[in-house]
């Protein structure tokens, strides 16, 4: 491959990258009610009319402002730290409050997601409108899901796990901020050293942040952690039918420390811990992330 055909291959590439980045910082600087230089102001509105034409991203409401902003401002910064630094172990090594802050608003619509998958999961609706329904949030990060879940269903308390020490202090700032000390709990804790017994009504595991080496453990510490008839959600990335989307995301995941898996191996995971009812769940959304249920009997 000479010079020319690599840059037909990275241009179109780098030109998505840009893109991307150019929604987000207009969406941005619409929620902080800010204008940029009139030149760039310009040239943001006009590459977003052609990247975007069918959409009117004024009307968008601040929690899907801070989701795509979110999204694309950790993937983009989890992109500049691999051409960095592309020789070092796997793992979740990210520090900066940008990266951690903007990881946790990416995550903030899988409430919404669960909720909207909750009616076909036989009772979780109903086990998350009692007053003492209790979630589990593992790899809870800055907390921003664990919000959510606590805003999505208002009669549930929620416990967070996250041993990455950076992200914790975040999460508990983000916590108080929300005035929502008294629902959520958050401990530095790993999930394969959880403890507690038949007391969740749902659980939400995030297969792309446990290792490979531990995801058996944490699906079966978690399992065991469920009230009778309570639903463990195991999630994982996932992309369009389109190769280099799924490359994407496999390399995403692996580079964070955590787990791929088909729909078949989360069942097959899922299954041994004991779990029944366990099914890859239909939905049909952007975000690139799916999951895989099972339920503890009754």
């Amino acid at each position: 491959m000479n010079d020319q055909e690599v840059l037909d291959v990275v241009v179109p590439l780098t030109a998505a990258a840009e893109t991307a980045a150019a929604l987000a910082a207009r969406l941005r600087l619409d929620a902080d009610s800010t204008r940029p230089d009139p030149a760039v102001a310009a040239a943001l509105d006009r590459t977003a009319a052609l990247a975007a034409p069918a959409a009117d991203l004024d009307d968008l409401d601040a929690s899907t402002r801070d989701v795509v902003v979110g999204t694309v401002t950790s993937f983009l910064e989890q992109a500049l730290e691999l051409i960095q630094n592309p020789s070092r172990a796997c793992g979740w090594v990210y520090t900066d409050p940008v990266v951690l802050q903007a990881q946790g608003r990416s995550s903030v619509r899988v409430a919404d997601l669960i909720a909207t998958v909750a009616p076909t999961l036989a009772g979780l609706t109903e086990a998350l409108s009692q007053p003492d329904a209790r979630i589990l949030d593992v790899g809870s990060g800055v907390a921003a899901l664990t919000i959510a879940c606590c805003r999505t269903f208002p009669a549930a308390s929620v416990v967070g796990l996250e041993p990455w020490e950076p992200a914790m202090a975040l999460g508990r700032a983000n916590v108080a901020a929300a005035g929502l000390d008294d629902r959520i709990e958050l401990r530095d804790e790993r999930v394969e050293d959880l403890v507690d017994g038949t007391v969740f009504d749902l659980a939400w595991l995030p297969a792309l942040f446990i290792a490979p080496a531990s995801l058996d453990a944490a699906v079966a510490r978690v399992a065991t952690s469920l009230r009778p008839g309570g639903w463990l959600i195991l999630g994982r990335y996932a992309a369009p039918d389109d190769p280099l989307a799924d490359a994407l995301a496999e390399l995403r995941t692996v580079r964070g420390g955590g787990t791929t898996l088909t729909d078949e191996q989360g069942i097959e995971r899922l299954e041994l811990a004991g779990l029944v009812d366990v099914h890859a769940v239909a939905g049909d959304w952007s975000l690139p992330v799916r999951f895989v249920a099972g339920r503890r009997s009754a």
